[in-house]
């Protein structure tokens, strides 16, 4: 990792032509400074008795409900519910989205696509802020940072979520329209300068030009996929106008698209034409970030495409897999409204009407689907195992298993996949394993010792690892 890189010369202009001399410095010291901690914690998960921290010591942050500072960084790797699911590291910048809930709320239930989404971070809020029975698909293009992201969304724990890796242009294939478009582009960085110094390395004006361009060529493939009177939201964590301003520019010009305010309480920007909103290191505690809500007002009178069960033609309907039974079944709560259906890898899956026909089409149209709604159980032969993913859901029916709730040191053990001694009084077969009552798997009790089930690839392996921001 590159150290003490000294910001560049050219970046420095670029922001003084922009911002001023007297801003720019204030920038340029920002930049210096120690950046800030902050989580987001999962509605779903987060209780008090399972909390890492008590959130009345912490400083809110303003935009989001559910974020909040540290007052220093911990090792996350060594927070068992950091893996299971209750909070995520999200920069406090990022989390401005939250704002986007306040367009939402008179909402049916949406289908809405996150098209550049690994790590998570906005993901995972995105699936927090839609209505009710919405559907989220989070996308990611490159192969090791979707397997990430997949991570990431099962462990948030939505049911109403599939997660895929394809490149942007073929989503039009597809036949889809999104209610919500989410396009968190790859961008030149410049709100990683203070955090990361092989940001400042890799910047250059050329990478700037490259990426506008290349922003430019995923907002023309979003575009289309956007249902008549939905929402686009576009963002960088980068400061300069190229891959901003201009960007929403061109989407006025080209598309007649109608920026949108949302209530947050931080400055307008004043370097475009339209509405949109910077946050500045200097200004706002976060690393940065320019985001824009455009709703798309062009054939608002057309019919979007429906996709509920309804829609689904008679022998479209996925079959139920075979064997399962209602005790398998009955591993997840309120099984009745699922569809079920096992997939090539012998895993079942749970999910509602909604996911099971877009995951239809998608495999119609060779979308690479990493997962989808609830996995449920493995196929073993003549047995079925309880799938990971299963104890990450908030749709776990716990009353089904027996339970074991470990210390933060049993539970670290559990988590870098060593052997966990489980009390000889809990009756043989598959135990969900708890921390401070948070589910983090399951082991195989067999008596005399017990086999842990803890995914290879989710497993610890460095406990100086220290969480992923968005």
């Amino acid at each position: 990792m590159a150290q003490n890189v000294a910001i560049p010369p050219a970046f420095e202009q670029q922001m003084t032509e922009l911002l001023g001399k007297e801003e720019t410095l204030r920038l340029l010291n920002s930049l210096e400074d120690a950046p800030p901690v902050s989580i987001r914690i999962n509605p779903n998960k987060w209780i008090e008795e399972n909390a890492f921290i008590e959130l009345k010591e912490l400083l809110p942050i303003p935009w989001c409900n559910n974020g909040f500072y540290l007052s220093e960084r911990p090792r996350f790797s060594e927070i068992p519910q950091f893996h299971g699911g209750a909070f995520y590291v999200q920069e406090a910048s990022s989390m401005a989205l939250h704002a986007v809930k306040s367009l939402l709320t008179e909402r049916e239930p949406m289908v809405a696509l996150d098209l550049c989404a690994a790590p998570g971070g906005k993901s995972t809020l995105l699936r927090d802020i839609l209505p009710d029975k919405s559907v989220l698909i989070s996308n990611e293009i490159v192969p090791a940072r979707a397997h990430i992201l997949c991570e990431n969304m099962i462990k948030w724990g939505h049911p109403e979520q599939i997660v895929t890796r394809s490149a942007p242009a073929q989503w039009r294939e597809t036949g889809l329209l999104f209610d919500l478009i989410l396009v968190d582009a790859p961008c030149s960085g410049e709100g990683m300068f203070r955090k990361d110094q092989n940001a400042r390395a890799e910047w250059s004006i050329d990478a700037v030009d490259t990426c506008a361009k290349r922003q430019r060529e995923i907002l023309d493939c979003a575009w289309p996929l956007l249902s008549p009177g939905g929402v686009l939201v576009y963002s960088t964590c980068t400061f300069n106008i190229k891959e901003n301003e201009e960007q929403l520019d061109y989407l006025v010009q080209r598309y007649g698209v109608q920026p949108m305010a949302l209530d947050l309480d931080v400055p307008v920007s004043a370097h475009g034409k339209h509405i949109c909103y910077r946050f500045m290191p200097h200004l706002t505690k976060g690393e940065g970030l320019f985001m824009a809500v455009l709703q798309k007002t062009d054939g608002m009178d057309i019919k979007k495409i429906n996709i509920s069960a309804g829609n689904t033609k008679k022998g479209k309907q996925i079959s139920r897999p075979p064997m399962i039974t209602d005790d398998v079944k009955n591993w997840v709560g309120n099984s009745s409204g699922y569809e079920w259906e096992m997939d090539k890898e012998g895993i079942v899956h749970a999910m509602s009407n909604t996911v099971s026909e877009i995951k239809r089409r998608l495999f119609d149209k060779n979308i690479e689907v990493l997962s989808f709604g609830i996995a449920v159980a493995e196929n073993k032969g003549r047995k079925w195992m309880p799938a990971p993913a299963l104890a990450m859901s908030s749709r776990l029916n716990r009353d089904i298993f027996d339970i074991y709730d470990i210390n933060r040191q049993d539970a670290l053990k559990y988590l870098k996949r060593e052997a966990i001694i489980v009390p000889e009084s809990i009756k043989k077969g598959y135990v969900l394993i708890t921390h401070k009552n948070l589910p983090l798997g399951f082991v195989n009790h067999l008596g005399n010792r017990s086999n842990n089930l803890y995914p290879s690839h989710w497993r610890i392996r460095h406990l100086s690892e220290t969480g992923t921001d968005d």
